[in-house]
Order: structure tokens, then sequence, then C-alpha cells
């Protein structure tokens, strides 16, 4: 059975085909004309071939004329179409050469994930007792990182032992407890996590993409996110590590919008972002918590 054929595009060349038809035909016109009314015979007298010279100059020279133009703006507008279609094909090549990178990007992202491993004594080593070891690796070693030691770490933190009781740590505060109990202690684990984070977040703001575009990027870098990742990224956004570059782009691209409420410790500190860093599941960090919304 033959194969179908696509229908093939009408030739682009008609329209230069269509005028010069039409110009050779007005130029017929007038000679037809001329004989017409003085005659077929041909004259020997130079006074007549003057006056047909002259009669057929006058009538085809403004019609040639304005074929000339229309067809000085026909190749106009064949250039413009040229110069849009090159654009567009630029534009496209730069998209691609954009979502390349920043695959890439991810992909480093997620090798870095990967890579991340914490070998802790989790018994023994008591006398007569040999100790035993568990190894996290890859985001079970974030999420180890997050709920056991992170959580327990920041709840003792946060209680002061006198009449006022539990308090949250004011942002100074926080800064010198961030930095002594994670930053300190998992600083080869997380400390190149956070860099390609920022970077990449970084790499869409700066790229030539339109809005919608970037949004796209961003929404494929947060569904590569867990809560315990999201988590660790919310606490370093607030730290004095990322609270000059990397907590803009976290509110920029509403990166806390698939992270569960529960993630920050304290729900008060869910103020210390822009509304937009939580994208339009909001109502699930303030309406729903009973917390009303930061005015920044």
């Amino acid at each position: 059975m033959p194969e179908p054929t696509s229908p093939q595009r009408p030739s682009r060349r008609w329209p230069f085909f269509a005028i010069a038809i039409v110009a050779i035909a007005l130029a017929a016109i007038p000679p037809l004309m001329y004989a017409a009314y003085v005659g077929w015979s041909i004259d020997k007298d130079p006074a007549a071939w003057n006056n047909f010279g002259t009669f057929v100059g006058g009538v085809l020279t403004p019609v040639l004329s304005a074929f000339a133009f229309f067809g000085l703006l026909y190749t106009v507008h064949l250039t413009q179409k040229q110069v849009t279609f090159s654009r567009d094909a630029l534009a496209g090549t730069r998209d691609q050469t954009v979502n390349a990178a920043f695959f890439e990007m991810v992909t480093l992202h997620n090798q870095i994930v990967a890579g991340i491993s914490l070998t802790e004594q989790t018994g023994g080593g008591q006398a007569g007792i040999a100790p035993t070891y568990t190894t996290y690796s890859g985001r079970l070693a974030l999420k180890h990182i997050y709920a056991d030691v992170f959580m327990p770490a920041y709840k003792v933190g946060t209680t002061q032992n006198d009449n006022k009781g539990a308090q949250k740590l004011q942002l100074p505060q926080f800064d010198r407890w961030f930095l002594d109990h994670v930053n300190k202690n998992f600083n080869d684990e997380l400390g190149h996590y956070f860099r390609n984070l920022y970077r990449i977040l970084k790499f869409i703001r700066e790229s030539a993409l339109n809005e919608k575009s970037q949004r796209t990027l961003s929404g494929i870098l947060r569904a590569q996110l867990s809560n315990p990742e999201l988590g660790l990224i919310f606490y370093n956004g607030k730290s004095r590590l990322g609270e000059e570059k990397l907590k803009p782009l976290l509110e920029e691209f509403s990166m806390f919008q698939n992270m569960t409420p529960s993630m920050a410790i304290n729900a008060e500190s869910l103020r210390d972002y822009k509304v937009k860093a939580y994208g339009n599941a909001k109502d699930k960090f303030f309406k729903d918590q009973g917390i009303p919304e930061p005015t920044v």
C-alpha cells in the first residue's frame, strides 16, 4: 500500500510570475491602443514614430513605476519575514541551550544528593560491647540530618529554663545556633548541596527565558526536592548563610510550595519568608494554621 504523501506547499515564486505576466500584458496595451486609433500601417515618418514613443512611454512609465514600487514593498515584506524567522530560530536555539544546561545542573544536583553519606555509631561502644554503626546515604542522609539531628537540637535550643518557658530563637541567636549545630557539623555534606542549589536558581533567574519558561524550570527543580530537603533549605535560607542571596530566589520561585507546613518546626517562622515563597499553596501555611500572612 503506497504511503500517503503530504500536500506540497505552493511555490513562493508565484507572486513574481504573476507580477511579470501582468506587467507584460500592460506593456502590450499601449501599442494596441495606438494602433487601433492611428492604424496598423508602418509609417516611415520619424515624427510619427516620435509620437508613438511618447504615447507608449507616457502610458507605461507610471504603470511600470507603480509595479516597481509594489515589487520593492513585497521585497521588504519578504526580508522582514526572513528576519523574524531568523530571530525566532535564534531564540529557539538559545532556549534549547539554556534547557540543556539546566538539566545538566539538575543531574549534578541529584549526583550530589546521591553522594551524601553519613556513618554514625548507633550502639555498643561500652566495655566489652563492640560498637555498631549505621550508614545513611542520599536522601536518607538528608532526612536523618533534618529529623534526627536538626529538629531535636532545634527544640532543645529554643527552650529556656526560666519563667518564660519555650521561646523562638531570634534571628541573631538563630544564626549562631544554625552555624554551630548544623553547618559546622555537616558542612562537608550540606555545603556543596546548598551552593549548587543556589547556582541553579541563579542560572534560571539570569537566563534570557521569559517568566513562564523560568517558572517551568524552577517547578522541575522544586519537584526534585523531598520534604526534609525543603526543611533544611528553609532554615538555611533564613540564616546568615542564605539570607542575602539564596532567600530572595527561594521566594521568587515559590520553592516551598510543595513543602509540608510541619517542616517549619516553629509555625511562626513561616512568616520569615514572603508569601510568594509558598506560591499558590499559601493558605495551607497561613490560613489553615491560623497564622497571619507576613506583611512584606
